[in-house]
């Protein structure tokens, strides 16, 4: 994506799916749907449809319930929506999907945050907006879990304590398990620094982490040139 904008592309519109079937919107998804918003920026979400799918699994007053409260929540999907954002439906049928897509077509291409940052501004990757973002995130994960390396420690020293070796050796595991994942965020934190020379492969997985299965359309698509696929 981040080459694409290099060469002269940009994006007509960015599809964000929710799942109606979720009827709890977890501290995950919205750490995720946030950094999709800081990945794009605020201009570019008036190109950005938010779309709702599953509808088959669920009653329809119960769907219609959380599509409302998805819609009208601000700490779900309303900031988006008053930035310009659209929400719609997909019903898993060709219909639904060919609809999806013309809807982002007439749009005018704009660029997203990020690929302005990174090329247009060359700042490394944690000073761009989603990097700065998903920065304080890894921080907060490993601020956790250094907190319980020292609860683990503590109960490691009472359990040798009162000899309780069977303790000492599950805690021994736990506390291996703890420090590896301390050592994976160590190393995400590092991998945030670098210009796009060195971030394209970095930026890659992150857009389909931020954007969870967002779809990417490009510029100067005035038309289908073939059927779209039934499922999004």
């Amino acid at each position: 994506m981040l080459h694409r904008y290099k060469d002269g592309h940009k994006l007509s519109g960015v599809i964000y799916m929710q799942r109606i079937s979720d009827f709890r919107m977890t501290g995950i998804s919205r750490r995720n749907f946030q950094l999709f918003r800081k990945l794009c920026g605020e201009e570019t979400l008036k190109n950005v449809v938010i779309v709702t799918n599953m509808w088959s699994e669920v009653r329809a007053a119960r769907g219609l319930a959380r599509e409302d409260e998805l819609a009208s929540d601000p700490m779900f999907f309303k900031p988006a929506l008053d930035k310009g954002a659209k929400m719609m439906r997909h019903d898993n049928t060709h219909h639904s999907a060919v609809t999806l897509l013309l809807q982002l077509i007439p749009n005018k291409p704009e660029p997203l945050l990020l690929q302005t940052e990174l090329i247009e501004e060359a700042k490394d990757f944690a000073e761009t907006t989603v990097g700065g973002e998903l920065a304080r995130n890894i921080e907060e994960q490993k601020k956790k879990y250094v907190e319980e390396l020292g609860e683990l420690e503590h109960e490691m020293k009472e359990a040798s304590h009162a000899k309780d070796t069977e303790t000492v050796q599950e805690l021994q595991i736990a506390q291996e398990e703890t420090k590896s994942k301390v050592d994976l965020l160590a190393k995400q934190q590092k991998s945030l620094y670098g210009t796009f020379a060195t971030m394209a492969a970095v930026a890659a997985p992150l857009v389909a982490t931020a954007a969870a299965v967002g779809v990417a359309v490009l510029a100067g698509r005035r038309e289908l040139s073939r059927p779209p696929s039934p499922s999004l």
